[in-house]
């Protein structure tokens, strides 16, 4: 209900959404923020003008955020709008159950209902979402054993998930396979961070011994083929790379020349001298290095075999 005073005439604007233009008090219905104009005349036949805002409250629009998954003993983040109050159900797992946005953990999955009241207009609505709360995988680690003078790598082994990352990555052929090589230069505590499909983690840990027991050997193949087929394609001490340090190795053709040297042990042999691939047959390699356990000449013929 508008009110103007002040006079004997009354005449508002604009009209449409007024009950009667000509009184002090009609009543409007804008069905938008609308300004209404009011001039009033008095007996004297002078005449004043004002003005008065309505605005209008659009009906609130109620909204839930969409059902979710999340890993166990993660948080995810819940959503309502359209209103001034909020009262979340059941309030176990919420950081805050009566606001519009509270953190979830739940322990398992859980159906959350929000009653939403908008207190200009007196509207409510109850929501609900569904939060999925997927397992851990279970990740295993273990060693093949441990690392001295005899065994200078070990093997690590992952289980239980799909993707994984090993920590620390210092001594290993690869850190993110499911069983990379290990040959560290001192015990080590590997973790591994194993992740499954739905992208849920979990961790395990393996301890590598390293020892200066046992004899000096580092085992060499006596043949490869690089014919690209991914199998024993190259020819190299890569395994040995975290044993070995200050290396050098070499591979000589039948006539004494040196084709292949590198000071790296994660560099290998792929059968080839400038480029072209070599004839089958035998290539002598020699190898020198130190490790913790000594100094290591070893010298042996390796088969290319095609």
């Amino acid at each position: 209900q508008l009110n103007a005073s002040g006079g004997n005439a009354y005449s508002w604007l604009p009209s449409p959404t007024l009950s009667n233009v000509n009184i002090p008090n009609p009543i409007a219905s804008p069905i938008s923020s609308t300004i209404y104009y009011i001039t009033v005349t008095n007996s004297s036949n002078c005449s004043s003008s004002d003005s008065i805002k309505v605005s209008v409250k659009q009906l609130p629009v109620f909204g839930i955020s969409p059902d979710v998954s999340t890993c166990k003993g993660s948080t995810v983040q819940l959503n309502a709008a359209g209103g001034n109050i909020y009262s979340w159900q059941p309030s176990t797992g919420l950081d805050i159950s009566n606001i519009a946005g509270p953190v979830a953990s739940p322990l398992q999955t859980t159906l959350y209902t929000v009653n939403i009241t908008e207190k200009t207009c007196g509207d409510a609505a109850t929501l609900s979402t569904l939060v999925t709360v997927l397992p851990l995988p279970g990740v295993k680690a273990a060693s093949s054993n441990n690392v001295d003078c005899t065994t200078p790598a070990a093997q690590l082994s992952a289980s239980g998930a799909s993707v994984y990352v090993w920590q620390p990555s210092a001594g290993l052929n690869d850190s993110i396979i499911a069983k990379p090589l290990s040959s560290p230069a001192n015990s080590t505590l590997y973790t591994v961070k194993g992740t499954d499909v739905n992208g849920c983690s979990n961790y395990d840990t393996v301890s590598v011994l390293v020892t200066h027991s046992g004899d000096l050997l580092v085992n060499m193949p006596n043949a490869f083929s690089p014919n690209g087929d991914g199998r024993n394609d190259c020819f190299g001490i890569s395994r040995y790379a975290g044993f070995l340090q200050r290396t050098e190795f070499s591979v000589y053709d039948r006539f004494g020349v040196r084709i292949f040297h590198t000071t790296n042990p994660l560099n290998c042999w792929d059968g080839r001298y400038k480029g072209k691939l070599q004839d089958a047959g035998g290539f002598v390699y020699v190898l020198k290095a130190s490790t913790f356990c000594g100094e290591i000449f070893k010298k042996g013929i390796v088969m290319l075999v095609k």
